[in-house]
């Protein structure tokens, strides 16, 4: 069971607005300490308690994950 200090390795597909961002399917599994803070809270909060082997589907809000996307926080950079 995924509790704080377990090593976890899980398979996950990104979907946002419905369209495949990334999938770490057919490739490495991501990699992480649990309860370390090296997952955004919401994905981690979700996986707590699963056992080995156990597959969920989870929606994590923007407020659990990086914030809502802010219009003002965007650079463009020249690709020189």
């Amino acid at each position: 069971m995924i509790q704080k200090g377990s090593k976890v390795q899980i398979h996950y597909t990104l979907i946002v607005d419905g369209e495949k961002v990334e999938s770490s399917r057919g490739g490495e599994a991501l990699s992480y300490v649990h309860g370390e803070g090296n997952i955004i809270p919401g994905l981690e909060e979700e996986l707590a308690g699963l056992a080995e082997g156990e597959t969920k589907d989870i929606r994590v809000t923007p407020e659990k994950a990086y914030g809502e996307r802010d219009p003002n926080a965007v650079q463009e950079v020249p690709k020189s």
